[in-house]
Parts: structure tokens; C-alpha cells; sequence
């Protein structure tokens, strides 16, 4: 029995302080690393909000209509690097900018859930001093944050656009053990690199430059916080269906746009038909052979769909 004791001592002794390690071990986004990342080109700008330091990318004539992207659950603002030049030539104002917790925004030790996220949108629409009503677009979870934030703040919003976006049906985003008190925590700190970040890459490969987009993606993950963020957004956000808020929309009168990939393993194409049955006027783009990465791959397309159809 004291031996089986011992074992198990041992045993927790090295899990704990293997996760205490994976903590110390990470580097921190400070002023001075966000400083040399901006020297070494691989970050825009940043700035001070409410929820902490924010990440973005602001092209385009500040008095002109703003188009403000939000993207995914893991994969930062990277994303929509091909939409900035061709938006901001049909004369828009476009930012781009890391959800809290991604990119090289600031990873903080709270929850994070859809107040947090919509807190954060807030700010940056009162720091970058967008004009209103502005353009929303959300991929994936980002469809979900648009969804929120177009029901909360409807004054705001001009249109929404989603892609590939979540919010159509019912979806249990967390395994049962990773609700477990210290058992998800161990397992996204101490094997997220491993384990995780190998599946979170799902797709990149689909990227115009394959091997930026992973360089870029790697890059943001080994900062520490990041996957402590992806854990607490699992547990906190809600994944599932915003029936309620598309079905006001359309009686709103609010522009809806969606697009979709019809071999999207992730976000179903049936979630078109669900969003046509919400609401008759949204205007949907279905991509042939799309997959969940058509933000990214398939960016020409979903621009010009959203310059004929955002006037």
C-alpha cells in the first residue's frame, strides 16, 4: 500500500510540475517583444483596450465604410491577408485584428466568453474610432462572435457576412474530460504542441503560401497563454445554434451574406439551408469543392462576392 501511495505521489508530482514547467518555459508578449515582432514584419500594429492589448491591421481611408474582420477559433487575423487590397481598392476601410487570447494579442487569465469577445470589438471600435454603422465578417467561430455582437448592437452594424460561420446548429464544442477540474488544463498546456497544434494546423495546407501560414501560426502558438485561451473558450463560448438572432435579422432588414464550402467537414453545408429558412433575403455563395479553409483559399472568390453585394 505505501508503495502504491509512493507511485501515485510520484506520478502527480510529475504532472504537476511538468504543467508548472510549460508555464515558466514560454515566452511572454511584452512591449518589447511585440516591438521586435513589428521589426521582423510579423505584426501590424497594437493598442491599448479594455480587454488588453490588441493586435490589427487598419488599411484604407479612415471616413471611408469599414469592413471589420473576425476570425476563427485558433487561426489568427493571418487569415484574411488577401482581402486588404482588394476591399480597400473598392473603397473600404478593412481591419483585421486577433481575438483576445490569438495572434499577439494579450493572453489573459479570464474567461472567455461571448461578453469578452464582444468587449473587445467594442473597444476597438472606440480606439480605432470606426465609423457607424461598419461591415462584419466572421469565419468559422468568428461567424458566432458576428452573430453576437449584429443581436447586441444592432445600431452598429451595416451588414454581416459569414464563412464557413458556426451559429446553425446545435454543436457540444467540449469533450467531457476536458471539463474535468485540472485534466483539460494539463492536457492543453502540457501536450497542446504535441498533440493539439498538429490538429489545429488541419488545413493550413490549402493556404497560397502553405508554409507561411504554419510558420505564422506555430509562431503565435508557442507564446504562453495561448492554448490556456482555446481551453477557457471551449468551456465558455457557446458553439451552438443563434436560430433567434439570424431569424431577427431577416426582420430587421439587416444584409446578410454567407458563404460556403460543400465539402466543409467542420461547418456542414446544411447550414446554408438552415440560414434560407431563417432568413429569405441572405445572399449565399456555395464554393465547389470549398473546404473549411475557403476563408483563406478561396479569398478572390468571397471578395467579389462581397463587393457586388455589401452597396
Amino acid at each position: 500500500m505505501r508503495l502504491l501511495v509512493m507511485i501515485v505521489g510520484l506520478i502527480v508530482l510529475g504532472l504537476t510540475v511538468s504543467y508548472l514547467g510549460m508555464g515558466i518555459t514560454k515566452p511572454a508578449l511584452d512591449g518589447a517583444e511585440r516591438a521586435a515582432l513589428q521589426s521582423d514584419g510579423m505584426a501590424h500594429a497594437f493598442v491599448s483596450t479594455d480587454v488588453g492589448v490588441v493586435h490589427y491591421r487598419d488599411e484604407g481611408e479612415k471616413a471611408a465604410p469599414t469592413i471589420l474582420l473576425v476570425h476563427g477559433f485558433s487561426t489568427p487575423s493571418f487569415v484574411y491577408q488577401d482581402y486588404f487590397q482588394k476591399l480597400t481598392s473598392a473603397g473600404y476601410r478593412v481591419i483585421a485584428f486577433d481575438t483576445i487570447g490569438r495572434g499577439y494579442s494579450d493572453r489573459p487569465a479570464t474567461t472567455y466568453d461571448e461578453d469578452l469577445f464582444l468587449e473587445q470589438v467594442q473597444g476597438l471600435k472606440e480606439v480605432l474610432e470606426v465609423q457607424t454603422p461598419f461591415h462584419l465578417v466572421g469565419y468559422s467561430m468568428g461567424g458566432g462572435i458576428v452573430a453576437d455582437y449584429a443581436a447586441r448592437y444592432p445600431d452598429d452594424v451595416a451588414s454581416v457576412t459569414f464563412l464557413a460561420a458556426l451559429g446553425f446548429s446545435d454543436v457540444d464544442g467540449v469533450p467531457g474530460y476536458l471539463l474535468w477540474p485540472g485534466v483539460g488544463d494539463w492536457v492543453f498546456r502540457v501536450l497542446g504542441p504535441q498533440v493539439i497544434l498538429p490538429r489545429l494546423e488541419d488545413g493550413l495546407e490549402e493556404a497560397a503560401d502553405p508554409d507561411d501560414f504554419v510558420r505564422r501560426f506555430r509562431h503565435q502558438a508557442a507564446y504562453g497563454g495561448y492554448y490556456e485561451a482555446l481551453l477557457s473558450t471551449m468551456r465558455n463560448y457557446s458553439f451552438g445554434s443563434r436560430e433567434q438572432k439570424h431569424r431577427s435579422f431577416g426582420t430587421a432588414g439587416l444584409r446578410v451574406l454567407s458563404v460556403w464550402g460543400d465539402e466543409d467537414a467542420t461547418v456542414p453545408i446544411e447550414g446554408a439551408d438552415r440560414l434560407a429558412a431563417w432568413n429569405a433575403d441572405a445572399k449565399t455563395l456555395i464554393i465547389d469543392g470549398g473546404t473549411h479553409s475557403i476563408t483563406y483559399s478561396h479569398a478572390d472568390e468571397i471578395t467579389d462576392f462581397m463587393i457586388a453585394n455589401l452597396r
